[in-house]
């Protein structure tokens, strides 16, 4: 059977995170663990859930985003997370078919092309809503029609084994530059280039919309400038998810941006990064600074450019660990 937990993040202390390690140990081996989550910790407290994540997945658990759909930023942050199951609202299933829902539809159906990730709907009730969950893609459900809540397992409930994918917690990154670019053509310019192309980067994004993640390095928070900041808040207004971070940056540089701190001694501090992420656009400029002296503008990198997804989202993952929780 399949046990599905659901558990806010920001409640998990690290002594209650190590009691849900050891359950996955303790627990009858045929009993799958899931660990369900909602978009309203997804902006809150990311960095937090990340590291919940893949402590669990490395303890046996599984993943599943609770509630997708009703709201964008479930949508922005999905290939972040990973889910092993995507349960879409109910609202999708019981509600008019409209382009928003085709929307989050072609997200999901995407993702789960790509990962061989489960869809689960939510709310079922009727004929009617069995037929469109089957139609968002749906092979699992839930609802009143399949059964009502109840404090036991019915003894004539016919039990099996979800096919869920292979388990995989990829390593951990600390440089984007040092540990991604591998393979990649790495070219050399000044920073007034890579200004430039961060800019065309945060263009694409405010196209994308709200699905979308902008996540940027500016090294210390001087070069956070007041037209920069006056840039991302605009920016914020029209995208999902922003943040930034350097040495020194605020938890909120500037209205609507979330903002991380970086020790000195951190490895992105001597990087120029801006990944921007979305259902289906993802793409990434990794710069080192070579340490050279003089004007700001010329002073030279060295750079990669790429539109490889799973380079993006290793991208991504890592600058969200170093992000502040929200006030």
């Amino acid at each position: 059977m399949t046990l599905f937990v659901n558990v806010e993040p920001e409640t998990v202390s690290e002594l209650f995170l190590e009691r849900l390690v050891a359950s996955a140990q303790e627990v009858d081996p045929c009993l799958q663990l899931v660990l369900e989550i909602t978009e309203r910790a997804l902006d809150s407290r990311p960095a937090e859930l990340l590291r919940i994540i893949r402590r669990l997945r490395r303890a046996g658990w599984r993943i599943a985003m609770d509630d997708v759909g009703a709201d964008d930023l479930s949508l922005a942050f999905m290939s972040l997370l990973q889910p092993d199951i995507i349960k879409l609202d109910m609202s999708l299933v019981q509600g008019r078919p409209t382009q928003g829902g085709a929307q989050i539809m072609n997200a999901v159906n995407a993702y789960a092309e790509r990962t061989g990730c489960l869809i689960l709907a939510e709310g079922i009730e009727t004929a009617t809503h069995l037929e469109m969950a089957r139609a968002l893609g749906a092979r699992l459900g839930q609802g009143w029609m399949f059964g009502r809540p109840t404090r036991v397992v019915p003894p004539a409930a016919a039990v099996r084994r979800l096919g869920f994918r292979a388990q995989i917690v990829p390593e951990a990154v600390y440089s984007p530059f040092e540990d991604l670019t591998t393979g990649l053509t790495v070219r050399r310019s000044t920073k007034l280039l890579l200004v430039q192309v961060s800019k065309t980067l945060e263009a694409e994004a405010a196209l994308l919309g709200t699905t979308a993640l902008v996540l940027s390095t500016f090294q210390e928070a001087k070069n956070f400038t007041t037209a920069t900041a006056d840039r991302y808040r605009r920016l914020a207004q029209k995208v999902g998810f922003v943040a930034v971070f350097g040495r020194g940056v605020t938890a909120e540089p500037t209205a609507g941006v979330r903002g991380g701190d970086l020790h000195p001694d951190d490895p992105i501090v001597g990087e120029y990064d801006i990944a921007v992420l979305s259902p289906h656009f993802g793409a990434a400029l990794l710069a080192r600074d070579i340490g050279d002296a003089g004007h700001d503008e010329a002073r030279l990198f060295e750079f990669v450019v790429t539109y490889d997804r799973r380079i993006v989202e290793r991208v991504a993952e890592t600058l969200l660990t170093r992000i502040r929780p929200a006030r």
